[in-house]
């Protein structure tokens, strides 16, 4: 009785630390709470409203949220340039702007997560945003909010456009084109 007791305590002590890895393994990265470190926050602009292959594109539809007919795109780029093991949690909150009224609750909101690496990058698109946010292609915009422990992070927004005019018989015909670069400065969390 005692040999069978100390070879289930055998693989008892091997399969849970293996159990409790995969655990840790798979859940996604969560930030730490704010009451051990401070968090801080990037917070920057988004405008979508770019074709989608299949999809019906009308630049018009831009006067929706308030822009002249043509294709607007976002892309956030995030770089963490530490040259160390400095791999960071980044919580991402996507928000969606609606036209004013005398009374907003909220507005629709999506979160996802990150892992970056040290000396690592990534970039968040419209493609992006509209799965996060559920949204259909179309003109829309808001704000991505990305949270995290450091103020070490390089964050770089890019909009560009393709402006059409359209004349009487509906022909469009491109107006220019613009790109515009702007870094995203670094704020204290307010949760």
């Amino acid at each position: 009785m005692k040999k069978k007791t100390i070879i289930a305590l055998a693989i008892f002590s091997v399969v849970l630390p293996v159990g409790i890895f995969q655990l840790v393994l798979s859940q996604p990265a969560e930030l730490p709470p704010q009451s051990r470190d401070p968090l801080f926050t990037f917070t920057a602009k988004w405008i979508c409203h770019v074709p989608v292959p299949g999809v019906f594109f009308n630049p018009a539809d831009a006067e929706k949220i308030g822009l002249v007919p043509g294709e607007y795109k976002t892309d956030i780029n995030v770089h963490n340039p530490s040259f160390s093991v400095n791999t960071l949690g980044i919580k991402k909150k996507f928000i969606l702007s609606v036209r004013e009224s005398p009374n907003i609750p909220h507005t629709p909101k999506g979160f996802s997560s990150t892992v970056l690496g040290p000396n690592a990058a990534f970039f968040i698109d419209c493609e992006e945003i509209y799965k996060v946010l559920g949204l259909p292609p179309g003109p829309a915009k808001g704000f991505v909010e990305l949270i995290t422990t450091t103020t070490d992070l390089n964050v770089v927004a890019e909009y560009s456009s393709l402006a059409v005019t359209i004349d009487a018989a509906g022909a469009l015909t491109p107006a220019g084109i613009s790109l515009d670069v702007e870094r995203i400065p670094v704020a204290r969390f307010v949760p």
